[in-house]
């Protein structure tokens, strides 16, 4: 349970903008994989989309996610593989969703990368 967190409607509809931020001189171009996960680590939804950050800048790639019909905590994990070599590894962001009562304590998924 994390305290303040909003509670979405189960079956309903959220729609934001995935923001990749460059800090580099150069453009830098990858794929980006977004998924959503149950408490128990099964992935309930994903998308991957190439994208492209100018240098110095930021690409915004909308995003529409139908929630689960099904109360509980869920996790949505974004992860950013560049393409080339020399580069870093992949860059991870974690949100985790709260689907149900807002009152309800719900469990979410603890997630390592690397382990099943």
């Amino acid at each position: 349970y994390i305290r303040g967190l909003p509670a979405h409607e189960p079956g309903g509809r959220l729609d934001f903008n995935l923001v990749g931020v460059n800090d580099l001189a150069q453009i830098a171009t990858g794929e980006v994989r977004l998924s959503l996960l149950d408490n128990s680590g099964t992935e309930l939804w994903t998308i991957e989309r190439n994208i492209e950050i100018p240098a110095w800048g930021k690409q915004s790639l909308p995003v529409t996610l139908e929630l689960p019909g099904t109360p509980g905590g869920y996790l949505l994990v974004a992860r950013y593989s560049p393409q080339g070599t020399g580069e870093s590894g992949p860059v991870l962001s974690r949100r985790f969703l709260r689907v149900g009562g807002s009152r309800e304590r719900y469990d979410y998924l603890e997630y390592q990368p690397g382990k099943p």
